[in-house]
C-alpha cells in the first residue's frame, strides 16, 4: 500500500482521500478507523446499534451502516456484511445517528453520506443516489429540500 501526504493551508478541515482499484475489507477497516477519530485525532467511543439476524445479535458502529431502511414493517440496517433488523424506529435512528453523515431521503430510508458513490440529478423533481455496493436509492421531493440543504447543492 502506498502513502502519500499534502499539507494545504488553503483548506479547512483535512480530508482523506483513499484512491483504489476496488473495495476490500482493509479499505472498509480503514474507513471506519478515520471516521471514528475526533477533532483532536483520538479515536472516540461511537455509539453501536445491536443488529439481529435469525437468532444471532451483532454490533453495528454507525460507520459501517450503507443506509438504514424499512421492509415488511421492519428496520433494517444494510452493511457491507449483510442486513440487520434492528429494534429502534427509524425517527428514534434519525434523531440519534450523527447529522453530518446520516440523511433521511424519504419515509422509509435513511442513508450513510459517506457511502453515496454518484448522484444523478438529471431525473426531473427527485435525485437517485447509487451506493458504493451498486444500491439504487431516491430520494423523495418531501425530503429534496433538506437533502439538498444538507449537501449545499
Amino acid at each position: 500500500m502506498k502513502f502519500s501526504l499534502e499539507i494545504r493551508s488553503d483548506i479547512g478541515e483535512p480530508e482523506v482521500v483513499v484512491i483504489a482499484p476496488e473495495w476490500s475489507t482493509e479499505l472498509d477497516s480503514l474507513r471506519s478507523y478515520v471516521l471514528d477519530l475526533d477533532e483532536g485525532g483520538t479515536q472516540v467511543e461511537s455509539m453501536r446499534l445491536v443488529g439481529i439476524d435469525g437468532g444471532n445479535a451483532t454490533l453495528i458502529k454507525p460507520s459501517q451502516i450503507m443506509r438504514i431502511r424499512t421492509q415488511d414493517r421492519n428496520i433494517y440496517a444494510d452493511t457491507r456484511q449483510g442486513s440487520w433488523r434492528l429494534k429502534q424506529r427509524l425517527r428514534e435512528l434519525e434523531e440519534t445517528l450523527p447529522a453530518e453523515d446520516f440523511i433521511r431521503i424519504n419515509q422509509g430510508e435513511i442513508v450513510n453520506l459517506s457511502f453515496v458513490s454518484r448522484m444523478d440529478l438529471s431525473l426531473s423533481g427527485t435525485i437517485a443516489l447509487t451506493l458504493l455496493d451498486g444500491t439504487k436509492c431516491f430520494v423523495s421531493r418531501r425530503s429534496l429540500k433538506r437533502f439538498k440543504s444538507a449537501l449545499k447543492l
